[in-house]
C-alpha cells in the first residue's frame, strides 16, 4: 500500500511539474422523444441526423420511443417527471431552458440546433 501511495504521489508531481493538462472534450447528448405513430417525428429524426452530421464526434443522438414496440419504461418516468407535453420533443444534455418565460427540459425540434450549440459551448465537467 505504501508503494502505491508513493507511486501515485510521484505521478501527481510529474504531471504537475511537466505542465501536462488534460482538457475534457465536450460531447452533447441529444435525446429525441418519439414514436412510430408520430407523424411529425420523422422530421425530428432528419433534424437530429443533420445536427450529428454537422458536429462529428461531438453529439450523441438517442431516440426514446413512446407507445410502440420500441418503448422502454424509462420513457414514462422521464416524460412524466420532467413535463413532456408533445412529440417529437428533445432534451439537450438534460438541461432546462427558458422558452417563452417557461422553464422546460423538453425543446421543440425547431430549436434543437440552437440548444446543442449552446451546450457545446459549456465546459465539460469531466473527461472520460
Amino acid at each position: 500500500m505504501k508503494k502505491l501511495n508513493s507511486l501515485l504521489t510521484l505521478l501527481i508531481l510529474f504531471v504537475g511539474l511537466t505542465g501536462i493538462s488534460v482538457a475534457a472534450e465536450k460531447v452533447v447528448l441529444l435525446e429525441q422523444f418519439t414514436g412510430a405513430w408520430c407523424g411529425y417525428c420523422p422530421d425530428g429524426s432528419l433534424i437530429m441526423d443533420q445536427i450529428i452530421e454537422d458536429n462529428p464526434g461531438k453529439v450523441i443522438g438517442v431516440k426514446i420511443h413512446n407507445g410502440d414496440a420500441m418503448a422502454i419504461t424509462e420513457e414514462t418516468i422521464l416524460s412524466q417527471s420532467l413535463g413532456l407535453t408533445g412529440y417529437p420533443s428533445g432534451m439537450t444534455d438534460r438541461m432546462a431552458f427558458n422558452v417563452g418565460g417557461n422553464i422546460t427540459f423538453f425543446i421543440d425540434r425547431s430549436a434543437w440546433t440552437q440548444t446543442v450549440e449552446f451546450a457545446l459551448q459549456q465546459p465539460a465537467p469531466v473527461a472520460l
